[in-house]
Formats: C-alpha cells, sequence, structure tokens
C-alpha cells in the first residue's frame, strides 16, 4: 500500500489509512463469546 499508493489493491487498508478507526462499522457485533 505504502510502495503503490496510487494502486487501487487492498482497498480495506487503504481506506483505514484515510479514515482510521471512525471509519469502520458493523451492522452486527462484530464479535461473540463462544457458548
Amino acid at each position: 500500500v505504502l510502495g503503490n499508493p496510487s494502486g487501487d489493491d487492498h482497498a480495506n487498508i487503504r481506506n483505514f489509512i484515510l479514515d482510521g478507526w471512525l471509519g469502520i462499522q458493523f451492522d452486527t457485533e462484530p464479535l461473540a463469546l463462544k457458548s
């Protein structure tokens, strides 16, 4: 990503670099306790 800043690979990492933790959203709880 850093070596190819104009590329379109690794979209999730590129979005995180731009938006940080505020850009992370889940429709449901991402983790659940094991039963």
